[in-house]
């Protein structure tokens, strides 16, 4: 009998630490509520309940993740104290091709392209690139009001870009955005 409670009590010990860990629970879909962004994650990606702009795929969250996050569609000029402004994300996208200005990780430019997203249809553009380290990088910039863009991107190892790249393209045809100017 007590072998039985021992073995019992195990098991419910390693179910429950099966459970723990920074890899559980999570959902299918990354949103930012201020804007009405949302996305349908690929299979086998998730993000946190509590940083729902955050994601990654399950069982490999070092090597392959992404985020959704605002940033200015400006770029401070180096070497001087002036700031250079983009009026287009297909404009900023392109000065940032061609200055390797992806954290100098460009290697080489898979694909680009114009598209609209979301119910306002607003303007996007996407940059699919591998980095130096061999590992792809899948971005898309939304035009936001007030010289703002919504950045939408992943990252996974080289090996996974053929299998990722079908599902990215599924993925970002799910992309919901219900106005261009976040209300915090």
């Amino acid at each position: 009998m007590k072998k039985l409670i021992g073995l019992g009590a195990a098991i419910v010990v390693a179910l429950a630490l099966a459970g723990c860990g920074g890899e559980s629970g999570g959902t299918a879909t990354a949103t930012i509520p201020e804007c009405g962004f949302a996305i349908q994650l690929p299979p086998g990606w998730v993000s946190e309940e509590h940083v729902e702009n955050e994601f990654y795929k399950r069982g490999d969250r070092k090597n392959s993740w992404g985020m959704a996050k605002f940033c200015p569609l400006s770029k401070l000029e180096a070497g001087t104290l002036s700031t250079r402004k983009f009026g287009s994300v297909a404009e900023f996208s392109k000065y940032l091709i061609e200055e390797d200005r992806f954290d100098g990780t460009l290697a080489e430019v898979v694909s680009q392209r114009s598209l609209k997203v979301g119910e306002v249809q607003a303007d996007a553009y996407e940059v699919i690139f591998r980095a130096k380290d061999g590992r792809y990088a899948f971005t898309m910039f939304i035009q936001m009001e007030g010289g703002e863009a919504l950045q939408v991107f992943f990252t996974v190892p080289g090996e996974q870009y053929e299998e990722f790249a079908k599902r990215y393209t599924t993925a970002a045809a799910t992309i919901q955005l219900t106005k261009t100017k976040p209300v915090w």
